[in-house]
């Protein structure tokens, strides 16, 4: 992965961190790239649902929020945390997107 890097060939760096589960690595790359906007949305969207399967549930629902725009990504974010019995934060969540200033 990190030696995918060192030789230059970001991309393959990019798939090795996926594969490994190591999102914050992924998408530094990605940025590093850099990648379109839409392409990296779709890879936090890859990895949020990968680590739903790792139950890295609090993980998951910080990608789905910081690299989703719609209202999906919010109510992907607060079944990942209801899924880690994260129900403070998925409260918190809910009642913070109710408020408009």
């Amino acid at each position: 992965m990190a030696a995918y890097e060192l030789v230059g060939q970001r991309k393959d760096a990019v798939m090795s961190y996926e594969k490994a589960g190591m999102w914050r690595e992924c998408l530094n790359v990605a940025y590093a790239i850099p990648m379109a906007p839409l392409d990296i949305a779709n890879l936090a969207n890859r990895l949020a649902k990968s680590l739903m399967e790792r139950r890295e549930f609090v993980d998951a629902a910080r990608l789905y929020i910081d690299y989703g725009k719609d209202e999906e990504a919010l109510l992907n974010a607060i079944s990942a945390l209801t899924a880690g019995y994260h129900f403070s934060e998925a409260i918190r969540m809910v009642q913070s997107s109710c408020v408009k200033v």
